[in-house]
C-alpha cells in the first residue's frame, strides 16, 4: 500500500494477489498429473523445492519500504487500541470474514464432491487451476475497474455474484458440470472481492492506522478461510448441499455488510 499512490492500489492489489491465484492454478495443473502417475513423494519433493526458491527470491527480490515512525504512548495510541470498533472497521471485517468462510468451505467441498463424482486426481486439479486461472482475469479487470470507477460498484457486485454461485452450486452439487461452472463462478467473484481490499482499507484507515488494519483484516480473513474449512468439512457429510446454502447466506451478509459501509460513507 505504501509502495504505490491511491490511483494505482486496484491494479497493484491485482498484482499481488495473482501471485496466488495464477501460481495456485498452475501448480494444479502440473499436480494432478503428478500425484496419479507418480506418487504424493514426488509431488512433495517438487514443492519442497519450489518453496525453497520461492524464499531465496523474496530474500533477494522484495524491495525495502520504509515503515511509519513508532508512535509513542499517547490517547491517540488508545484510539487505535479501539479501531476495530469502529462502524466502518466492523463493516470491513464482515465484508473479509463473511464470504472468506463460504470460500474456505468451497475450497474443501469443491474437490471432495468432483473426487467421489470422477475418482481422478486430475480432474480435481483441472477445476482448481482453471478456476483460478480465470479468477486471475477478472482480479486485473477488476483492479483497473477500481482504479478507474471507485471500488463500491465491484465490492457489491462481486459479493451479490458470490451469492448467486452459492445457490447454483446449492442446487447442481450432484453435477460435475454444475460444479465446475458454479465454482469457477464462485472463484471469480470471491477473488474480484478480495481485490478490493487494500484499497478499502486505504480508503477507510489513517495513516497511522493502516498497518493494523491490514494485520487484522488479514487475521479475519485467515479465521474465515479455517472455519469455512472445518464447518465445510462437517456440514458436507450432513448433507452435500448445506456448505453451499450456508455459504449463500454468509455472502448475502457480506453484500449487506458493504452496501451498508457505501451508504455510511456517502453520508
Amino acid at each position: 500500500m505504501r509502495a504505490v499512490g491511491p490511483k494505482l492500489i486496484g491494479t497493484a492489489s491485482a498484482g499481488y494477489f495473482l501471485g496466488n491465484t495464477l501460481g495456485t492454478s498452475l501448480g494444479n495443473l502440473i499436480s494432478g498429473p503428478i500425484a496419479d502417475q507418480q506418487g504424493y513423494a514426488a509431488l512433495g519433493s517438487l514443492a519442497l523445492a519450489g518453496s525453497g526458491i520461492l524464499v531465496l527470491g523474496g530474500l533477494i527480490g522484495l524491495p525495502h519500504v520504509q515503515g511509519s515512525p513508532a508512535q509513542s504512548p499517547s490517547p491517540d495510541a488508545e484510539k487505535s487500541t479501539r479501531l476495530i470498533w469502529r462502524r466502518d472497521v466492523l463493516l470491513l471485517l464482515g465484508i473479509r470474514y463473511l464470504p472468506t468462510c463460504y470460500w474456505g468451505a468451497v475450497t474443501l467441498v469443491l474437490p471432495v464432491l468432483i473426487y467421489r463424482a470422477t475418482g481422478s486426481n486430475t480432474a480435481v486439479t483441472t477445476f482448481s487451476a482453471l478456476s483460478l486461472g480465470i479468477a486471475a482475469c477478472f482480479q486485473l479487470l477488476t483492479g483497473r475497474i477500481c482504479d478507474r470507477h471507485g471500488r463500491w460498484g465491484p465490492i457489491l457486485i462481486a459479493a451479490a455474484i458470490e451469492t448467486i454461485s452459492a445457490i447454483g452450486l446449492a442446487l447442481w452439487h450432484n453435477s460435475v458440470t454444475g460444479l465446475y461452472i458454479w465454482g469457477i463462478v464462485a472463484a471469480a467473484s470471491a477473488w474480484s472481492l478480495s481485490t478490493t481490499m487494500p484499497g478499502l482499507i486505504q480508503l477507510i484507515a489513517k495513516e497511522e492506522e493502516k498497518g493494523k488494519l491490514v494485520g487484522t483484516a488479514h487475521f479475519v480473513w485467515s479465521a474465515g478461510m479455517l472455519t469455512g474449512n472445518l464447518g465445510g468439512g462437517w456440514l458436507v457429510d450432513w448433507s452435500p448441499d448445506m456448505p453451499f446454502y450456508m455459504g449463500g447466506v454468509f455472502c448475502l451478509a457480506a453484500w449487506l455488510c458493504g452496501f451498508g459501509l457505501w451508504k455510511g460513507r456517502a453520508t
